[in-house]
């Protein structure tokens, strides 16, 4: 069996094996009670796997399998691989005690995604955010460690637009998010310079939504659309899920196809209205210049 690649993340192996050792208890008829007592631990301890809270070792992996009488030997393989890949370092282990339950499915699907796009009325996506940026923003509802792991997560978080086998990211932004100073005109202009650069990338497709733009979706939340290819490790197909954030709070859309239809139309509807990349590029090149402009002196205050 191949080694896990991109579209593997130990956080989205660890909720699958989890999902399937909860399918074969409930298959084999066992109560949570009566699987923990047989593999004498406690109630607890499989409560705790089966709600991915905590991972599963290969060799209790073998013990439910046993419990919960699988025996084919292809299934059995395939279960203690895909434990033995979910038990790998997690990138973003030592901050997602700082993020919510939705971020958490976020970042571990983006890992995994084949393709990735977005539509952005409100501020920058974090994928494209610089530090500055990202603490600006962040700062206005947290502080202390929590705002330090936040921002720290998010850089972190960027190495995927780098990577050799980085997703194909198709960014849609508002016009607005091109003049809004967050953090001040010097992170802007910061930030202005950064888009310039990411808009290079041969796996990164950015546009701006002109203020001429009609009504759309977008401006009433920000959300994301990823392609999860077919898994060759778990044995599970394609997926489409969509990732939406209004306000303070956070929804995933999953396993509800007409839904997500739904907000692909939505996305291709936006799309439609964008500028170019390469009018998006001169627009933020554009922004960039005036913005650099030193600011015009103030008048001399006229004594009444």
């Amino acid at each position: 069996m191949s080694e896990v690649g991109r579209d593997q993340s130990p956080f989205v192996l660890r909720a699958w094996l989890a999902e399937h050792l909860r399918g074969y208890r409930a298959k084999a008829k066992l109560s949570q009670s009566d699987a923990a007592k047989r593999v004498d631990w406690s109630v607890s301890k499989l409560q705790r796997i089966e709600t991915e809270v905590v991972g599963i070792s290969v060799s209790d992996t073998r013990a439910l399998l046993g419990t919960y009488e699988v025996t084919d030997p292809s299934t059995v393989e395939r279960l203690l691989f895909v434990a033995r890949a979910a038990r790998k370092r997690d990138r973003f282990s030592q901050h997602r005690r700082f993020f919510t339950p939705e971020y958490n499915v976020l970042l571990s699907y983006e890992e995994s995604a084949s393709e990735i796009r977005s539509v952005s009325s409100f501020a920058l996506p974090g994928l494209l955010q610089t530090p500055g940026y990202a603490r600006a923003l962040l700062a206005v509802r947290h502080s202390g460690s929590k705002l330090d792991g936040l921002v720290e997560a998010r850089t972190l978080r960027q190495e995927i637009l780098f990577a050799s086998n980085s997703p194909y990211f198709l960014f849609l932004i508002d016009e607005a998010m091109l003049r809004r100073q967050v953090g001040g005109r010097k992170v802007l202009l910061e930030q202005l310079k950064h888009l310039q650069q990411m808009a290079e990338l041969d796996t990164l497709d950015l546009r701006v939504i002109p203020f001429e733009a009609d009504v759309h979706l977008g401006l009433w939340e920000q959300f994301v659309i990823m392609t999860i290819p077919a898994s060759e490790l778990t044995g599970e197909a394609s997926e489409t899920i969509v990732y939406r954030e209004a306000g303070d709070s956070e929804h995933l859309v999953r396993h509800d196809p007409e839904r997500v239809d739904w907000y692909e139309k939505a996305f291709e509807e936006v799309l439609e209205q964008t500028l170019s990349p390469v009018d998006s590029r001169r627009l933020i090149e554009r922004m960039g210049r005036e913005l650099a402009e030193p600011l015009p002196a103030r008048p001399e205050s006229i004594a009444r």
